[in-house]
Parts: structure tokens; C-alpha cells; sequence
């Protein structure tokens, strides 16, 4: 179960640990404020991916019940920044040679290090799986998720809405009797609580991954 109405200077402390021992996060230039179980990160990291990475962190500790994203990307000056053509040659190189997703139908374009995606795919999970990449690469300062989802296949929205409750059963984290799932078109509505971040999480990467899934919206409340 996850601690609540942990005091401020502890859940700052603990937001302070699991960036420092992040390999993903260079938190040297990060600063941590905490109110009220509202974290704010200030300063500078070296990447996008950092800071998702960081952001990230912060959801995952033990009293934080909301995140302040404050964080700006300054690149290292011991490393080229490349400019948007090279940008673009790289994530292109690096999505259409990706043996696991098919980008066929998939568009992207690259603004002031800001990458834009447009098309379709035929899974969500393969569209979050695609900022994911891009997220990793130097020089991308911000993306903006264009895709829609079609899948290839017509799933029936009860279906899916079993698929879902049978993998939050098969779940160590959430408690299924305190999960309502409703799927329509093939948008699947998650509502009820769950006891910390961590089995929200958990409950959303379960739906995320069933075929015929177009969108998810996470409307699980944290709650003992």
C-alpha cells in the first residue's frame, strides 16, 4: 500500500533519491519542491528523454499525489546538437528499420527539435511504442502525438472490455472489484481507485496492450 500524508520534507527527500540513483536522469541541475503532496521540478536536464524520465520518477514515489513539470532541456555543449534535417534522417532510419512496428503509414516532421507524428497505426500500443523512440533521440525537445489508431481487425467492444478485467485479474498490483472498465468504439474509459501510482500504472499498460484498443483514458482515482 502505498503511504499517504507523508510530510512534505520526506516526499521531497524521496523524489531527491529516485532521481539521483536514476541512470536515465542527470538530476545535477534539478530542483524538487514539495506542497501539499504537489511536486515541482525546476532547472535543467540534458535531454527529452531525461525529463520524461524524471517526471516519471516523481509519479512513482511513495506521497506524491501531483507533478509540476517546470523542467527545460539545455543540451550538453560536449555533444552536437543536430538540426532538424538530421533530426528527422535519424528518427526515420530508426522507425521504418524497427522489425516490431509497422510505420508504413506513419508521417513525421521535425520543427525547431519539436517532432510532430501524423498517420495511422493499427495498434495504441504501437503508437506510444513510436514517441517512445523518438523521445530517446538527441536534438528532440518536445513531441506532439498525431497518430490515430486503426486497427486491421474489428474487435467488438465486449471483447475488449474482458480482455482488459482478465489481465487486471491476472495482476499482482490492482484489485479488480475496484475497477470499472467501459469500452466504447474501441476507446477503453478506466474509473474506480486504485491504492498507489504504481497500480494505476499497472492498470493502464493493461489496457493499453489489447488488440482493438484505439485510446485509453485513465480516470482511476489513488485511494486506500
Amino acid at each position: 500500500m502505498c503511504p499517504v500524508g507523508l510530510k512534505d520534507e520526506v516526499v521531497k527527500k524521496n523524489v531527491v533519491e529516485q532521481l539521483y540513483w536514476d541512470g536515465r536522469v542527470d538530476a545535477s541541475n534539478i530542483a524538487v519542491e514539495a506542497r501539499d503532496g504537489k511536486v515541482t521540478l525546476s532547472g535543467t536536464v540534458p535531454s527529452y528523454f531525461s525529463m520524461l524520465s524524471a517526471v516519471g520518477d516523481v509519479w512513482e514515489t511513495a506521497g506524491v499525489t501531483a507533478v509540476d513539470n517546470l523542467l527545460k532541456i539545455r543540451f550538453s555543449q560536449d555533444r552536437e546538437t543536430p538540426d532538424d534535417r538530421r533530426i528527422l534522417a535519424t528518427l526515420e532510419n530508426k522507425l521504418f528499420t524497427n522489425p516490431d512496428i509497422d510505420v508504413s503509414e506513419v508521417n513525421v516532421s521535425v520543427k525547431d527539435g519539436e517532432v510532430t507524428l501524423t498517420g495511422t497505426v493499427d495498434a495504441y500500443w504501437v503508437k506510444l511504442h513510436i514517441a517512445d523512440l523518438v523521445s530517446q533521440e538527441n536534438g528532440v525537445t518536445g513531441i506532439r502525438n498525431q497518430l490515430a489508431v486503426v486497427p486491421t481487425e474489428i474487435y467488438p467492444d465486449q471483447d475488449i472490455a474482458n480482455a482488459v478485467v482478465a489481465t487486471l485479474e491476472r495482476s499482482a498490483l490492482v484489485d479488480p472489484a475496484r475497477v470499472t472498465v467501459n469500452v466504447k468504439e474501441g476507446v477503453v474509459t478506466l474509473s474506480g481507485s486504485v491504492p498507489d501510482w504504481a497500480a494505476r500504472d499497472n492498470a493502464y499498460r493493461a489496457a493499453v496492450n489489447i488488440d482493438g484498443v484505439v485510446d485509453v483514458v485513465n480516470n482511476l482515482t489513488i485511494a486506500d
